[in-house]
């Protein structure tokens, strides 16, 4: 205890000459982990390149590879002496001189080419003809109505040589009072004694005379009646009938 009451404090140790401390050394595993360290870069570097080196090698591989192989298999070139031009594969046999040139003979199976003449089936288009079927309006042409015709009679009797004609003038008119031609009349001729048929036909001014001669004097009238008027015109029946008088 009387030591520790005379040493001086620590502190002053270095100020009293006392002999400094010994400084630490450092330990050997830090130093082998420096070592490691730069081996594992040199490594790494030398690997790097070995495989960029590789990674060209085998670009380049592939490269030939795929310019072989879109390549045709049988396009072979030969000189003129018929021999196989270098770079070749060894595994082709002789030209086909035969072949080839037959192989384009394969064109002409483009004769069947000859196939779109079935494009005459288009000629079916003539089925639009039918159309034809509006025609039938012409039917209507069979509407057509026949005119309709009034009749007229006027006594033009005359004297002939001591007898004498009975003769009844017939005029045929359309509504709008035009004479209408060729169409006959029919009729009949009676007195107290007697009868007869008569007919005529009517002229361009639509006029036609029904005649009865010789009449004795004692035959004072003859009767006329229209029966029937033909040749495509309807007849109202007006005016059917009139008798004539010995003038």
């Amino acid at each position: 205890m009387s030591n520790a009451l005379t040493r001086p404090p620590r502190f002053l140790s270095r100020f009293a000459g006392d002999r400094p401390r010994r400084p630490r050394r450092l330990s050997e595993a830090g130093a082998t982990l420096v070592e490691y360290a730069l081996f594992l870069g040199c490594f790494v570097l030398v690997g790097v390149g070995a495989v960029d080196g590789m990674n060209q090698t085998a670009d380049t591989y592939f490269h030939d590879s795929a310019d072989r192989i879109s390549q045709p298999v049988n396009r072979v070139r030969y000189d003129a002496d018929g021999g196989r031009e270098v770079g070749t594969t060894s595994t082709l046999t002789a030209p086909p001189a035969t072949s080839t040139t037959a192989a384009p003979t394969t064109t002409l199976a483009t004769t069947t080419t000859a196939a779109p003449t079935t494009t005459l089936a288009t000629t079916t288009t003539a089925a639009p003809t039918t159309t034809t079927p509006p025609t039938t309006t012409t039917s209507t042409t069979s509407t057509t109505v026949a005119p309709k015709v009034s009749s007229g009679l006027s006594d033009y009797s005359y004297w002939n040589s001591g007898r004498w004609t009975a003769k009844a003038r017939v005029k045929l008119t359309a509504s709008g009072g035009a004479g209408i031609s060729g169409l006959t009349v029919h009729a009949t001729m009676a007195h107290a004694w007697g009868s007869t048929t008569r007919s005529c036909t009517t002229n361009n001014s639509g006029v036609c005379n029904l005649t009865w001669g010789n009449r004795t004097s004692s035959q004072h009238w003859v009767d006329v009646t229209i029966t029937s008027i033909t040749g495509g015109a309807g007849w109202s029946g007006n005016t059917a009938q009139i008798r004539l008088y010995q003038p």
